[in-house]
């Protein structure tokens, strides 16, 4: 019949139209790509090399209380503490095991406990806080604190048998109660700031980061005062690998 398309045409018509979008998609995408490595060069480079570089937060020495005669009340003193890197764990042909196996016996912990407190929070079998690791991922995880000076040495002197873990001096809340009186009613106490407490972007007081504000003030004069003893954290710029691990330290 007169003016009637063959089927066989309208088919060939469709293909020609998929055919067609096919090619507008793959063109576009192409002509994107030549722009990015041919043309926008130095943008594309200032997004990759953002995406290697991480802030990090450290929290700063807490402020002290004193009495009137000048006595501290509420200071801080020096605590060795051992931490642990799990990515630079993960670099060891066993993953780290063996190194695992050797702080627990040092440290004189079950593996079992080393573990627990290197796994990050939320993570698959991670223990309940405090026990697992709520800081920053690109931060050494605890696992001992107030380590006894010898062992400190033994691992801080041997990192061929310790790789990935560290031996630091940090600074912890002390009480010192001059003259045997105790005003611990007074001053109250620190813990992490709760999660119901943190602010719409996720910092204590909607100011400070938590991982940044160490330990906020309870009750007491700590609490009182929390915002002035706390003072400012300080921050590290460093550059990370594809995994997250830190190889590099960029500014303060």
């Amino acid at each position: 019949m007169i003016g009637t398309r063959h089927p066989l045409t309208r088919s060939r018509v469709r293909l020609a139209v998929v055919q067609l979008v096919v090619a507008s998609l793959f063109l576009t995408l192409l002509g994107r790509l030549a722009w990015v490595q041919l043309v926008d060069t130095e943008g594309a480079g200032v997004v990759a090399a953002e995406a290697r570089l991480r802030t990090v937060l450290t929290p700063a020495v807490r402020g002290s209380v004193l009495d009137r005669a000048g006595r501290p009340l509420a200071t801080n003193r020096t605590s060795l503490v051992i931490s642990v890197d799990p990515l630079a764990l993960a670099d060891q042909p066993d993953d780290g095991a063996a190194v695992l196996q050797r702080l627990a016996a040092t440290l004189g912990l079950t593996i079992d406990e080393v573990l627990a407190r290197i796994t990050a929070c939320g993570a698959p079998g991670a223990a309940a806080p405090p026990v697992c690791y709520d800081g920053s991922p690109v931060q050494p995880a605890p696992v001992a604190e107030d380590v006894d000076p010898m062992v400190a040495l033994q691992i801080a002197e041997r990192p061929e048998a310790f790789p990935g873990v560290r031996a630091d001096g940090e600074a912890v809340r002390a009480y010192p109660a001059p003259d045997g009186a105790s005003a611990a009613h007074l001053l109250g106490y620190l813990a992490p700031a709760p999660a119901d407490e943190l602010g719409p972007s996720g910092t204590a007081d909607g100011a400070v980061e938590p991982a940044a504000a160490g330990l906020v003030g309870r009750s007491g004069l700590e609490q009182v005062y929390d915002h002035d003893l706390r003072g400012t954290p300080g921050s590290r710029t460093v550059e990370v690998d594809v995994r997250g691990a830190v190889v590099g330290e960029i500014g303060r």
